[in-house]
């Protein structure tokens, strides 16, 4: 294993450097690792370096070298160079008798004088117990069971003279913080763009000063969509809400909904009834304008119905019902008394009964929308009822006379009036013929 080391108190961004280790006077490394975009190690962190084939976890600081090999025994001779991106070199360390040779770019600035012993069967490695640099091997010691290599933490006998501690944060100028003194103050109701200096203090009283600015005005106009919260073709009669969702701008936001024609709402949603290709346009306090995405609103038409029939009737007649509507090529249903149905659009009844009176209802259904229900109120008429007929005398000789008499009379019959029966009173007739 490898560790790189971030001593300082900032962040330090490796990207595109490279670690590189080298067998005795090779020209070329055994394994070689450049870092990814984005690697960065944080103040008084650790990175460390498997060489060898293995998963990165650059999250956690861990990378691979890849390669065949992935140790070297502890009495071998090698050497490990850091170079930045434009491959100038950033450490050197050399181990046993390795000699660094000159395409690895490592010169005697770099390293000087023999290499950290390291002896064959003892622990794994040197370790680095300097808090400076002297490029030689004064600045490490082979690794021993008093002073152990670890992983991922600065090892034992290394005083990090870097690791104080943040005392105090000063932001100016203070207008719209909440807390001037701490790392993470809150800036609210800010209305006028403002650059802000923080300074911050170490336990060793060196100060070091940051800026960022806050400017008024949106990034971005207002990015905005809207959707349909239910079907967008629906029966004439019916609507569907449209929802809105906006994104950037600055508030306050204005709202301006239109049907492609006219300007139908001011809302951030709007309930859509009629047809049409509906958009929404936000404005915001910043002049910024952004306008949706279109929907389209397509009703269907719903049919009138119309019911009618050959009332009034007597009992016994045929009853012919008739309907029709405004679209044609509908689908029919009738209902009526005595659980009467139909899908025919001009049904028959052959011999109506008395009780086939009242309200025979139609509804007309075209793509789906039914019609509102239409009535055809049906009167239905009873024969009158002869009780008798008779002659006095019955018998009687050629020139005479006879009286006959008839008695008839009108029973209780039912007009029809949205499905009650209205009862009209009983009448008695008597009727007389003479012969001649």
């Amino acid at each position: 294993m490898i560790e790189l080391n971030n001593t300082s108190i900032v962040p330090a961004d490796i990207s595109g450097w490279i670690v590189q280790d080298y067998q005795n006077n090779a020209a070329t490394p055994l394994h070689s690792l450049t870092f990814p975009s984005g690697t960065v190690i944080p103040p008084n962190g650790v990175l460390v370096i498997h060489m060898g084939t293995g998963t990165d976890v650059p999250a956690n600081l861990f990378f691979n070298t890849q390669g065949a090999s992935n140790q070297y025994s502890t009495g071998g001779a090698f050497g490990v160079v850091l170079k930045d991106a434009g491959s100038t070199v950033i450490d050197a360390v050399s181990i046993n008798t390795n000699v660094f040779n000159a395409a690895s770019g490592v010169t005697a600035s770099d390293w000087s004088g023999a290499g950290v012993p390291s002896a064959s069967g003892g622990p794994a490695g040197p370790v680095r117990t300097a808090a400076l640099d002297s490029n030689t091997a004064a600045d490490w010691v082979g690794s021993s069971v008093s002073t152990p290599q670890t992983i991922g933490t600065f090892n034992p006998g290394y005083t990090n003279t870097n690791q104080g501690t943040i005392t105090s944060y000063a932001w100016t100028p203070t207008t719209f913080l909440d807390d001037a003194t701490i790392a993470n103050p809150l800036a609210t109701a800010v209305s006028a763009t403002t650059v802000y200096t923080v300074t911050v203090t170490s336990d060793n009283g060196c100060t070091t000063d940051g800026t960022v600015t806050v400017t008024i005005g949106s990034p971005a106009a207002p990015t905005v969509t809207i959707a349909a919260a239910g079907p967008t073709t629906f029966c004439d009669g019916g609507s569907v809400v449209l929802n809105s969702a906006v994104i950037d701008g600055c508030a306050p936001l204005t709202y301006a909904w239109s049907d492609g024609v006219n300007t139908v709402a001011t809302t951030a949603n709007y309930t859509a009834t009629a047809a049409g290709t509906y958009t929404l346009t936000v404005t915001d306090s910043q002049s910024q304008v952004g306008t949706s995405n279109p929907i389209t609103i397509t009703l269907i038409p719903t049919p009138v119905a119309t019911a009618g029939s050959n009332s009034p009737l007597c009992v016994g007649d045929a009853l012919n019902l008739t309907g029709t509507d405004n679209l044609g090529g509908s689908t029919y249903s009738w209902t009526g008394p005595g659980g009467f149905t139909s899908t025919q659009q001009d049904p028959t009844i052959a011999a109506l009964p008395l009780a086939g009176a009242g309200s025979y209802t139609l509804v007309t259904t075209n793509n789906g929308c039914p019609s509102a229900p239409a009535v055809a109120v049906v009167s239905v008429n009873p024969g009158p009822t002869i009780s008798s007929v008779t002659a006095a005398p019955t018998t009687l000789c050629s020139g005479g006379s006879s009286q006959l008499n008839v008695v008839a009379s009108v029973t209780p019959y039912l007009i029809g009036s949205g499905g009650a029966a209205i009862h009209r009173h009983q009448h008695h007739r008597h009727f007389r013929w003479c012969s001649g």
